[in-house]
This record gives C-alpha cells, structure tokens and sequence, in this order.
C-alpha cells in the first residue's frame, strides 16, 4: 500500500509529463509504480478526474484493468 500527497511539479521532468499526459495521468502512473502493483492484474476503480482514454490504454499495456466514471 502506498499514498503521496501531490504538491506540485517539483521537477521540469514531472511539468513536462503533467504538461503531455496530464496531471491525473502521472499521478495514477507515480502511485502505481510506488506500491508496486505494475504487471500484476490489478482492477483500479476511479472517479471522473482520473477516468481517460490514454490513461486507460497506458493501464492496459502495464496488465491493470480500470472501471471509472466519466463526464
């Protein structure tokens, strides 16, 4: 289990990401990688910010499966 409280890009790495992928893309990718759970088939559940296409893909690449909402 892992958590990260966001602060902002603190780096010109992490602008450029947030700037191509969007924030909720690098956070959910950050978090992932923090606790592990790439190529591991885990379903992740979430609401509208998180819920986008690139993300989804990216997600299915790495073998995770998302359900979330969408506006």
């Amino acid at each position: 289990m892992a958590f990260f409280c966001y602060r902002g890009a603190r780096s010109a790495e992490d602008r450029q990401a947030i700037k191509k992928l969007g924030l909720a893309h690098v956070a959910v990718k950050k978090l992932l990688e923090m606790c592990g759970c790439i190529l591991k088939s885990y379903h992740l559940i979430t609401d509208n910010f998180f819920t986008n296409i690139p993300l989804a893909r990216y997600l299915y690449k790495c073998g995770i499966y998302i359900t979330g909402t969408l506006r």
